[in-house]
C-alpha cells in the first residue's frame, strides 16, 4: 500500500455531490450511486481525479497491483448510506479488491475503521514488508505487545487480498529490480576511487522513481531497518545519497 494524496474536486462536482447527499435516501441509495455512475460529472470528472491521485500507473490504492477500475467506499455505501456521496469516502481501486472487501468492515471499540485509509493513513505505520515473501504483515507494537491492530486487520485474507501470489511475487520483483539498481550505483562509485559521481546517482535516483510501484520505496528509506545488502552499504558507505533518496522518497 502506499500514501495517496487526496486532491480537491472541482466546485461543479462539490456541489453535485452535496445535492446528492441531500437527496439520497437510505432505501435507495445504491440505485442512486448506480444512476450517479453514469453520469459525466462521477463517471468522467470525477473518476479522472481519483486517476490522477492513484498515479501515472494507475495502480489500486489497495494492493498497488494491478490498475483501478472502480470507485470504492471505504466506509461501505450498504451500511454507512450517508456517505455514499461523501468524496472523502472514495477511492480507486481493482476489481479484485472492490469485490473481496465488498461491505467488510472491522472497527474497534470505539465504532473507528480498522482497516487503512491510504487517502488518510500512513500504511507503513501499520504494515511491514517481508522480502523474503513479499507478502504485507502486521507491524510488532511495542507498546502494547502484540501486532498492529489495524495491520492485522487489512492484512487479513479475508477481507483484502493483498497477499495473493500474484501481488507478492511483484513486490518480490520490484524489491530484486531495485537491489539491481543499487548494485550498479555502488559498483559505479567503487570504479570512481570510491566517490560517487552525480551522473551515477541522477541514475540510481531515476531508476528508483521508475521502480517507485507499490510505495516499496517509501517504506525502504523510511520504515525498514536498512539491514539487508546491498542497501545496508548504499546506507552505511554513502549516507549523503541516502538522505537525497529520503528526501526524494518522502513526497512520494
Amino acid at each position: 500500500m502506499r500514501r495517496v494524496k487526496r486532491l480537491v474536486l472541482s466546485g461543479k462536482v462539490q456541489q453535485y455531490l452535496v445535492r446528492k447527499s441531500a437527496q439520497a435516501s437510505n432505501s435507495d441509495v445504491q440505485k442512486e450511486w448506480k444512476c450517479a455512475q453514469q453520469t459525466a460529472i462521477i463517471g468522467d470528472d470525477l473518476f479522472g481525479v481519483l486517476r490522477k491521485m492513484a498515479g501515472k500507473r494507475e495502480r489500486c490504492m489497495y494492493c498497488n497491483d494491478s490498475r483501478g477500475t472502480d470507485i470504492e467506499h471505504f466506509w461501505p455505501k450498504a451500511i454507512f448510506c450517508e456517505k455514499t456521496f461523501r468524496w472523502e469516502n472514495m477511492l480507486l481501486v481493482c476489481a479484485g479488491c472492490n469485490r473481496k472487501k465488498g461491505n467488510r468492515f472491522p472497527m474497534d471499540s470505539d465504532g473507528m475503521p480498522l482497516l487503512i485509509d491510504p487517502s488518510v493513513d500512513e500504511p507503513w505505520l501499520f504494515v511491514d514488508f517481508v522480502p523474503e515473501t513479499g507478502e504485507l504483515a502486521a507491524r510488532w507494537r511495542v507498546d502494547i505487545d502484540r501486532s498492529d491492530p489495524k495491520g492485522e486487520a487489512t492484512t487479513d485474507p479475508t477481507i483484502l487480498p493483498l497477499n495473493i501470489e500474484a501481488v507478492t511475487s511483484g513486490r518480490q520483483r520490484y524489491y530484486r529490480n531495485l537491489c539491481k539498481v543499487v548494485e550498479a550505483f555502488l559498483q559505479s562509485a567503487k570504479s570512481d576511487d570510491g566517490s560517487a559521481s552525480e551522473a551515477a546517482f541522477e541514475q540510481l535516483s531515476n531508476d528508483m522513481v521508475e521502480l517507485s510501484d507499490f510505495g516499496l520505496n517509501r517504506w525502504l528509506f523510511h520504515f525498514s531497518d536498512h539491514s539487508a545488502e546491498p542497501l545496508r552499504d548504499l546506507c552505511s558507505d554513502y549516507p549523503e545519497h541516502w538522505q537525497r533518496l529520503r528526501d526524494i522518497t518522502s513526497l512520494e
